[in-house]
């Protein structure tokens, strides 16, 4: 009987039988270490000063707009956006 955590595994995420990236997939994307996190929670602004998190990009006139989702210390959420000309280096 083949072990039931492997077929658990291979059930919920069968793409890790693949070795090559499927068809459909973006590649060519390279991860700047030196600036990873792109954005991190401030500790000196309340509304954010626990998680920045759930970002999503949009590009417009050669800036990027990054959305996020900041949460201050009791929890609660707000929205915020940081503005970059190289998207890597933004501006709340």
């Amino acid at each position: 009987m083949p072990n039931s955590k492997l077929v658990l595994l291979v059930l919920l995420f069968p793409s890790i039988l693949f070795a090559q990236q499927p068809s459909w997939s973006l590649d060519g994307f390279k991860k700047q270490d030196t600036e990873n996190p792109i954005l991190k929670p401030n500790l000196g602004v309340p509304w954010e000063n626990r998680n920045v998190l759930n970002p999503t990009a949009l590009v417009r006139d050669n800036k990027v707009y990054l959305l996020y989702r900041a949460q201050d210390s009791l929890g609660t959420s707000r929205i915020g956006m940081a503005i970059s000309e190289d998207g890597i280096h933004f501006k709340r």
